[in-house]
């Protein structure tokens, strides 16, 4: 009998150790917004530019690349919006004339980005993919029509933004 108790207080203290082990050596990060995003990745393969994903909800800043003949040219990824499952983010984005936005699937439903009104998209007619993409596609939109652009996803009309065009 008294040998079981001791066995028994062995595996008390060996679990105590291993929780408390665990408490102080916590190796999981818990993601943190501070408006930035510096771990966006560029990858340059014979000059060609391709911007990895940014983390959602995250403001990309401008980014400096490199090209292989060692001329510096600013890249600006600052123009994407993630979709996930709580929505669009950001959902409201200012870009200038002329310029392009990238919006990447990363919910686990369709992603038909079309201009309001739902259903018709009458607005801004020709903001609309006309089609829905997966998780892990994206469409891309270069806004040539200055003004305030409402828009949503047209599979979950719900989950809306706004795009400001200067």
């Amino acid at each position: 009998m008294q040998a079981k108790k001791w066995i028994i207080g062995i595996i008390v203290v060996l679990v105590i150790v291993w929780i408390g082990y665990l408490l102080v050596t916590d190796t999981t990060e818990a993601p943190t917004n501070t408006g930035t995003n510096n771990d966006n990745v560029t990858e340059i393969n014979n000059g060609n530019i391709d911007a990895s994903m940014p983390v959602p909800g995250s403001d990309i800043p401008e980014m400096e690349v490199i090209k292989d003949d060692g001329i510096v040219n600013e890249q600006i990824t600052k123009n994407i919006i993630i979709y996930t499952s709580s929505g669009f983010s950001p959902n409201i984005l200012t870009i200038k004339k002329g310029e392009s936005l990238t919006f990447v699937n990363e919910s686990n439903r369709g992603l038909w980005v079309a201009s309001a009104v739902h259903p018709t998209h009458e607005v801004y007619p020709e903001f609309d993919n006309r089609k829905s993409v997966p998780n892990g596609e994206k469409y891309t939109f270069k806004f040539d029509q200055v003004g305030q652009w409402k828009y949503h996803n047209h599979v979950s009309p719900a989950d809306i933004g706004t795009i400001m065009v200067e």
